[in-house]
C-alpha cells in the first residue's frame, strides 16, 4: 500500500513530498497504530538523515522528526562495561548512561564493539557501521542501542525512541532498572507487537501487581503465554521482578495489553 507524505523537513529546510510503500508486517503495524492512537509514524530516507512523519487517518502529516545518519568513524571515548542483571532479549541491544560513560549488554552478538557504537550516542541517530545499521536512542542520560534486524523499517525507530523516553520518566537511570531494560529489550525483540500505548507499563514496574478473579474468564481467550505470565504475578513482590523471569514475547504481550488489562480490572496495583 502506498502513502503520500507531504511534510516539512527541518534538516532539508522546506516542504518535501514522498510516496512511501508499506506491506506485510510493516503495514499491519502502521494500521494498528492508527487504530490505537489516531496517528502512526512513517519514515523517509533523506540520505544523511531520516525524517519520521506522523500521519493521521486521513493521511495528513501531524508532526515530524529528523535524525541524522552517520557513516564515518569518529574518535571514541572510554566507556566502562558493568555487569547487569540477566535481562531476556532476542535482539542485539545495549543500555548506557551517557554522563557516567557506563553500559551493559543484555545481548550483543555483532562483531562491532559496543564502545565503537557508543561513540555516536551523544544524540539519537542512525549509525551505519561496518555494513550493519544501529539505532541509537537517547533520552536524558539514558541511551539504548539496537542492531537493526532484517525486515525492519525506520518508522519502528520512532516507536522505540518513544518507549525509551517514557521509560526515562519512570527510571532516570536505566542502568539501575533491569525491569525497564527488560521491557525495552522486548520492544527490540518483538517490535511489531508494540503499540503507542505499551509504555503505560513503566509506571508500575516497582509496584505490586496482582491478577483478579476476572483472569479465569480469559482462560482460552487470550494467548497462553500471556495467561501464564498473569497467573505468575502473585509469586513476585513487584511487577518488575516478574518480568525478569518472563520471555521477551511474554513481556511484549503484557505491554501491548497492559492498559486494557488495568482498565478492565483484570490486573491492579495492590
Amino acid at each position: 500500500m502506498k502513502f503520500k507524505v507531504n511534510a516539512d523537513c527541518r534538516m532539508c529546510g522546506g516542504n518535501v513530498h514522498h510516496e512511501v510503500e508499506l506491506d506485510g508486517d510493516a503495514l499491519s503495524w502502521f494500521r494498528e497504530q492508527l487504530e490505537v492512537a489516531g496517528v502512526a509514524p512513517i519514515s523517509v530516507d533523506h540520505g544523511d538523515h531520516v525524517m519520521v512523519v506522523y500521519l493521521d487517518k486521513r493521511g495528513c502529516a501531524r508532526s515530524s522528526y529528523t535524525y541524522p545518519v552517520v557513516k564515518e568513524a569518529i574518535a571514541g571515548e572510554k566507556w566502562i562495561q558493568i555487569q547487569g542483571a540477566a535481562v531476556p532479549s532476542d535482539a542485539d541491544v545495549l543500555f548506557a548512561n551517557w554522563r557516567e560513560k557506563k553500559y551493559c549488554t543484555p545481548r550483543w552478538s555483532t562483531d562491532t564493539p559496543p564502545e565503537f557504537v557508543l561513540s555516536y550516542a551523544e544524540t539519537a541517530r542512525v549509525a551505519s557501521l561496518e555494513g550493519r545499521e544501529f539505532w541509537v536512542l537517547a533520552s536524558g542520560d539514558n541511551r539504548m542501542v539496537v542492531a537493526k534486524a532484517v525486515g525492519w523499517q525506520r518508522n519502528l525507530f520512532q516507536m522505540m525512541q518513544e518507549m525509551l523516553s517514557q521509560a526515562t520518566l519512570a527510571e532516570p537511570n536505566i542502568l539501575a532498572s533491569p525491569a525497564a531494560q527488560a521491557v525495552l529489550a522486548s520492544a527490540a525483540s518483538n517490535p511489531f507487537m508494540y503499540n503507542l500505548n505499551s509504555a503505560s507499563i513503566f509506571v508500575d514496574l516497582r509496584r505490586r501487581v496482582r491478577a483478579s478473579r476476572a483472569l479465569k474468564l480469559l482462560n482460552g481467550r487470550i494467548e497462553a503465554d500471556l495467561y501464564a505470565l498473569l497467573e505468575s504475578l502473585e509469586r513476585y513482590d513487584t511487577l518488575g521482578e516478574c518480568l525478569l523471569s518472563a520471555t521477551p514475547k511474554q513481556i511484549a504481550l503484557l505491554a501491548r495489553n497492559y492498559r486494557s488489562l488495568r482498565n478492565t480490572g483484570v490486573i491492579s496495583v495492590v
